[in-house]
């Protein structure tokens, strides 16, 4: 890629650095994650034919596109908050058309916010942020994540939700189906697309194991 964006992305990696150190965020989306992210950003859009400047602004949003949880300790608003911020650190870096890319993958990525992508830099964000919560790194970060709220693993009464509602903000389980199981239905890319499959194969191999572990326990004393 050329020098001048190598160089601001080892800069803007550093200052992302620099705001999740010390951040009181939880481990599910701490600086790991966004690691991850950049990893599976790059692959997949060299997969996809990307060139080198595609590829590079890539990488930078997907440096910046939890920032937001670290500088505010909270994912409500957080794709807002790190599109806010990256546009601020870009604005006097890249073009015009180019800062509002990646800004605009930024404020797209969110699962909660359900945005179709309005680019490809976006969709290939929005892909490799979700395929990072499926697989063995996904199952940890929901139990990770719902120790840091205090949700419980699954509904004592009822683990598997077969019969009931789906519960997936009370328990992780339900979680597991209410969002992790639905996200291949919601990728962009066919990269991703190939990369989820073996991923969603552990997760169900994981509930296939959960459900004949916890089939014997007695749901009340």
């Amino acid at each position: 890629m050329p020098v001048e964006l190598g160089e601001l992305i080892v800069e803007v990696r550093r200052v992302v650095w620099e705001v999740y150190k010390g951040a009181q965020l939880p481990p599910s989306h701490d600086v790991s994650h966004v690691l991850r992210v950049v990893k599976l950003a790059e692959e997949i859009a060299v997969q996809e034919g990307f060139d080198e400047r595609e590829r590079g602004l890539v990488i930078l949003a997907a440096l910046l596109h939890d920032v937001g949880i670290a500088l505010r300790g909270t994912k409500e608003g957080h794709a807002a908050a790190s599109a806010e911020f990256a546009e601020k650190l870009l604005a006097s870096r890249l073009n015009v058309e180019e800062v509002k890319l990646v800004v605009t993958a930024v404020r797209e990525h969110s699962w909660e916010e359900g945005a179709q992508p309005s680019s490809r830099i976006s969709a290939v964000l929005q892909d490799a942020d979700r395929l990072d919560a499926l697989g063995a790194i996904g199952l940890a970060r929901v139990f990770a994540y719902s120790g840091y709220v205090g949700r419980p693993l699954y509904c004592v009464e009822a683990p598997f939700p077969n019969s009931r509602e789906l519960r997936g903000e009370d328990f992780a389980v339900d979680h597991i189906y209410e969002k992790l199981l639905r996200i291949p239905e919601r990728l962009n890319t066919e990269t991703a697309k190939v990369l989820a499959v073996e991923r969603v194969a552990f997760i169900r191999s994981f509930l296939e194991e959960l459900r004949r572990e916890i089939g014997a326990v007695r749901t009340c004393f």
